[in-house]
């Protein structure tokens, strides 16, 4: 959304699907026309998976099915850690630009230089006129820096400014068009029991940890945007101004700089003689005009050591964030079980606000990644007490075949057939039980038995079809003898 292009400022109104030329209110996708989900993914790496919301029409408002949001996992053995992860990135809804295409990306490496306890998750926000380009060639390159990095695994902040500096060098130099185009940039990177938080922009990563029975939000990023009041005064150093689209049109007072983050016409970064660039954060990677005033790629890096009390952590690109706050975005996933289910609700959320205040929507990208201690066995979900998701055996069996998660469904398996097994054998022993006891004339059954004599039999001559008409046939019993 950074792009001053690329803010639209309208209101709530009714849509004309482009595509099959159907009228729907608050289309954001519409359900007579899905596009078709793509997923590419492999051992050790995966790309964007889009998947495309239905909107239902009607007093339950935006509805998000999910139908493409991915599922894996991820040991770090050195801190006996498994890391359960889902991702989704969608498009957003832009009514002057049906044919966009969607600006996000997003990346996760496992095992970067293969060690086992490297993982890298990844978010990047294009914009301007070449924003998908900035946004792809960015997840592409700056992992492959950092796995060439020998300092990585020692001194990881190190690596990400020499990754996020060689990133924009070959951006620069690449064929793509970066004057006034480019992407923000997210990644976390996992080392053993440690998160460290590289970000230039504004996406975001923020932590659920628990406290006190609930799970509170702990920001692992901070915006870089002029609202920041370092970064305002950081880039008026490199010989920016800071002014609203209003206060650079003349519309309010330019010497006014009390902004509120919740007016829909946020401070940009302006060039001292003219109307550009107008981007709404102070880094990012590319932008070479706005570089010239101190939109620079350097990343800031915040350290996490990960407690027993961290239950998820959230990447996720302002698409999200812009109305929702981070509480709001953990409270929403800690309600769900299945992790693919968090990031559908949480995407469907957005959307559902962005139609409120606005007459589109942003690409909206999201990574969900839960954590877990390995010597648990459990699936991947973080169950709550409040609205949570059923999951039903079939819903297990589906999952992804994670050993630990193998283990949990053979062992509901196991565990039905022993409960019915040990109903069959109640059944045989009952039944053996009653037509010994008559052999050898010790009780003669009242009639209350009869019934369960006679039901008992029935199950014994269907499972064992050899027992005779008049009862199962059954040896002398050890304790009463041959004789009684």
């Amino acid at each position: 959304m950074g792009c001053v292009h690329g803010k639209c400022f309208g209101r709530f109104k009714k849509f004309f699907c482009f595509s099959c030329s159907f009228d729907c209110l608050c289309c954001v996708s519409c359900s007579h026309c899905q596009a078709s989900c793509t997923a590419a993914a492999g051992d050790d790496s995966f790309g964007d998976n889009e998947i495309v919301p239905s909107q239902l029409r009607g007093r339950c408002g935006l509805s998000h099915v999910l139908t493409g949001a991915s599922l894996s996992a991820a040991d770090v053995p050195s801190a006996g850690l498994r890391l359960h992860f889902s991702t989704l990135t969608q498009r957003g809804y832009y009514p002057d630009e049906p044919d966009r295409t969607n600006e996000d990306s997003f990346c996760v490496k496992l095992r970067l230089q293969g060690d086992p306890d490297l993982h890298l998750f990844g978010v990047f926000d294009g914009h301007g006129k070449f924003g998908a380009q900035c946004s792809e060639f960015v997840r592409d390159k700056l992992p492959d820096f950092l796995a060439a990095d020998a300092r990585l695994p020692e001194n990881p902040v190190e690596a990400f400014n020499s990754a996020f500096a060689a990133t924009n060098r070959a951006l620069r130099e690449s064929a793509i068009d970066d004057r006034n185009s480019g992407t923000t940039a997210i990644a976390v990177l996992v080392r053993g029991d440690t998160l460290f938080v590289a970000n230039v922009g504004d996406s975001r990563a923020v932590s659920g940890v628990r406290k006190d029975e609930r799970v509170v939000a702990e920001d692992l990023s901070s915006d870089q945007t002029p609202f920041r009041r370092d970064e305002c005064e950081r880039v008026k150093r490199c010989g920016a101004r800071v002014l609203t689209i209003d206060q650079i049109d003349g519309v309010k007072d330019p010497n006014v700089e009390c902004w509120d983050e919740k007016d829909p016409d946020p401070p940009r970064v302006w060039v001292q003689d003219g109307k550009y660039p107008g981007t709404a954060f102070t880094r990012s990677v590319g932008d070479a005009t706005a570089e010239s005033v101190g939109v620079v790629a350097v990343p800031e890096v915040k350290e996490v050591n990960i407690t027993d009390d961290h239950a998820f952590f959230v990447i996720a690109s302002d698409g999200v964030f812009e109305f929702l706050s981070s509480q709001a975005v953990v409270d929403m996933v800690s309600s769900f079980v299945d992790l693919r289910n968090a990031c559908s609700a949480v995407a469907a959320e957005s959307y559902k606000l962005w139609l409120k205040k606005d007459y589109r929507t942003d690409d909206i990208t999201i990574i969900v990644v839960q954590i877990e201690d390995l010597s648990e066995i459990s699936f991947p979900c973080i169950p709550r007490k409040g609205n949570v998701d059923s999951l039903l055996l079939s819903d297990m069996i589906a999952l992804e075949c994670h050993d630990c998660h193998i283990r949990r469904v053979t062992a509901i398996k196991k565990y039905k057939r022993r409960r019915r097994l040990g109903r069959i054998m109640a059944a045989i022993s009952m039944a053996a039980c009653i037509a010994r006891l008559e052999a050898i004339g010790v009780v003669e059954p009242a009639s209350c038995f009869l019934p369960l004599k006679r039901k008992m039999k029935s199950g014994l001559n269907t499972i064992c079809p050899a027992a005779s008409a008049d009862g199962p046939r059954v040896g002398p019993s050890p304790s009463l003898g041959a004789g009684g």
